[in-house]
């Protein structure tokens, strides 16, 4: 898992245009040091286009960090994250990030990246603070148990309390019914599948904002059996849709601090 950060401090007011810094992620994997190097589909179904310069919604993952949304002095930062299960070699780059607006050099932008375990994080950041302590956890979410025949992506979800392995809600792989994991969440459904189930993460998990609307909801089919996410037909649609991306397989924009 790859945490893509940007950031900066802004502690000097320039005026009503705030802050503002630029940057595209772009990332790139080859089997060997015999392969090419080329994008490939994270566990999620997306797959960055490095080739563009546009938004998010176009395939690329394109960075404006701005003070705009809240014109009060602060820490600002934004994170995309990237899940893959394709082992070999991977090279990230920073493309052409840029201030924009700074009123001194220590206000510029400056751009990092974690590499961390998906399934058993000991790195994962909430308000710019590591929220596991260095050691794996469990995390909670709720998930509403009503569905719908297609993606489910209510304002607010207060239901029943599940628990993953997984951090972030668009690559959760299994629901679990206690935070030591130990028994499998039960979802009831026809043939083997449920509709669309919304959950979103609560209590102690990262990106946690209990109020309406709440801030990273998430929308998937399960197997009945297993409480795994159903893997759709045909396989070039994504898993799990982060409901407030642009489009569906699009990795969430974690922000701080939220925007209103």
């Amino acid at each position: 898992m790859f945490s893509l950060n940007s950031g900066f401090q802004w502690t000097t007011p320039p005026g009503p245009a705030g802050l503002d810094a630029d940057v595209q992620w772009m990332v790139w994997h080859r089997a060997n040091s015999s392969s090419t190097f080329v994008a490939i589909a994270d566990i999620n179904n997306f797959t960055i286009n490095n080739s563009s310069s546009g938004t998010i919604s176009s395939g690329a993952i394109k960075v404006d960090l701005t003070t705009a949304s809240t014109g009060v002095l602060g820490n600002f930062y934004d994170q995309r994250v990237l899940a893959y299960n394709q082992p070999g070699e991977y090279v990230i780059a920073a493309y052409n990030a840029k201030t924009v607006t700074a009123s001194v050099q220590s206000e510029a932008m400056s751009c990092w990246v974690n590499s961390n375990d998906l399934y058993y994080s000991t790195c994962v950041i909430e308000n710019g603070v590591n929220i596991t302590g260095g050691t794996a956890r469990s995390y909670q979410y709720s998930i509403d148990l009503t569905g719908s025949s297609s993606n489910y992506c209510p304002n607010f979800i207060s239901g029943s309390t599940v628990y993953s392995h997984v951090p972030y809600g668009q690559y959760i792989t299994q629901l679990y019914s206690s935070s030591n994991l130990s028994s499998i969440f039960n979802i009831t459904g026809s043939g083997g599948v449920t509709n669309y189930k919304a959950f979103v993460t609560t209590g102690t998990s990262p990106y946690y904002r209990n109020s309406s609307p709440q801030k990273y909801v998430f929308s998937s089919r399960f197997s009945t059996t297993t409480s795994k996410v159903y893997e759709p037909n045909p396989a070039t649609g994504c898993y799990v849709q982060a409901c407030s991306a642009q489009a569906t397989c699009t990795p969430n924009i974690y922000l701080y601090p939220f925007s209103p």
